[in-house]
């Protein structure tokens, strides 16, 4: 039998790099057109802004989905 070191583990995205919150300005948006990913994004938005305070988001209808903008 063959130990390896340093193989990564196959798999998801770790959660706190599946939305690009750290690298949004106040004034950027991120639109999502996936109706049952809304609530996960609203959700991770206001987790993100509790762990960084000062940061604040805010989501709305936009054509045919929906965009969730930094405005704080």
């Amino acid at each position: 039998m063959n130990i390896e070191k340093n193989i990564p583990l196959p798999g998801g995205v770790d959660p706190r790099e599946r939305y690009p919150f750290p690298d949004m300005d106040v004034g950027d948006s991120y639109l999502v057109v996936d109706a049952t990913m809304i609530k996960n994004l609203r959700s991770a938005a206001y987790m993100y802004s509790r762990r960084h305070p000062g940061t604040r988001f805010t989501c709305r209808r936009y054509g045919e989905g929906w965009r969730l903008w930094r405005i704080a």
